[in-house]
């Protein structure tokens, strides 16, 4: 079993979702633009549940564990939208 941190970085138009080894080292990113939205096709929260199910996938098929999880730039507002989904 592989363990990794993960960390989830919102800016105003997208999302990261970096996972990065126990020293930081970074190994994977996912973004909403590198599933193919672009532009205005961007809807932060209404593709973040696709997002999220692309970085699950790839957690149980590399059998990887999380060690920390790390949020950054996120408001009181984001933080319950991403609860909700």
């Amino acid at each position: 079993m592989t363990v990794l941190n993960i960390s989830i970085k919102v800016v105003s138009n997208n999302i990261f979702i970096l996972f990065l080894g126990v020293t930081h080292q970074l190994k994977k990113i996912y973004s909403i633009g590198s599933l193919g939205f672009r532009h205005k096709n961007k809807k932060i929260f209404d593709v973040f549940n696709l997002l999220l199910n692309n970085c699950l996938v790839y957690l149980v098929t590399k059998k990887i564990l999380i060690y920390q999880l790390k949020l950054d730039g996120l408001s009181f507002l984001k933080i319950k939208l991403i609860k909700k989904i």
